[in-house]
Order: structure tokens, then C-alpha cells, then sequence
């Protein structure tokens, strides 16, 4: 092991990772702000969470399941269960079908 050299290593200074990495993100431009764009299409409308609940809480009272009440629709079972998840909005006269089968009162309000 005589060719291996053993001297100790001092570090001479110098700015650490962490301080490289600072200075790195000060000059580095933040995010921009996006503009305002009169064109964007407005957020789409949300289905009431008591609506949601009253869809599922009267499917389970008559121990349907979501294909059971979407076969009573003649819906899609993936239909059912956006409405009770809120990602589809069920429009007038489908929230009547709903009512009267499931024979509860239903609005979405």
C-alpha cells in the first residue's frame, strides 16, 4: 500500500451546496403570473352535496346498488355514480326519474 497517498484534504472555503443553491434560485426568474384571459371558459356548475346524498342515502334505503338504480334509469352504472359523486349533473327531468323511482323528494338545491 505503499502508492496510496493518506494526506489529509482541507477545505479551502468556498460556498457550501446550499448556499450555491440559494444564490441559484435568487437569480433564477419566478414563475410568471398567468394572465387574465376574458376567453377562459367559465368553472363548470357543481351538483349540491345534498343532492349527492339524497341520490345515495334513497338508493341504499331500498338496498339497490348503483347498477340496480341505473338499470331502473336505463342510464350507464358509471352515470349513477357521478352523480353521486358529483362529477356529472343529472339535468331536470332524469332528477324526476330519480325522484319517482327511488320515491323521495329530490332537487338540486
Amino acid at each position: 500500500m505503499d502508492h496510496q497517498d493518506f494526506k489529509d484534504v482541507k477545505w479551502q472555503g468556498g460556498a457550501s451546496n446550499a448556499e450555491l443553491a440559494r444564490k441559484q434560485r435568487a437569480k433564477a426568474p419566478g414563475p410568471k403570473p398567468k394572465p387574465i384571459d376574458t376567453d377562459d371558459p367559465p368553472p363548470p356548475p357543481k351538483v349540491a352535496r345534498s343532492l349527492q346524498i339524497m341520490i345515495q342515502t334513497g338508493r341504499m334505503a331500498r338496498g339497490w346498488s348503483q347498477k340496480t338504480l341505473a338499470d331502473k334509469l336505463n342510464l350507464r352504472t358509471s352515470v349513477v355514480n357521478g352523480y353521486e359523486a358529483g362529477t356529472a349533473i343529472p339535468d331536470g327531468p332524469t332528477i324526476a326519474r330519480m325522484s319517482r323511482a327511488l320515491g323521495i323528494k329530490l332537487s338540486n338545491k
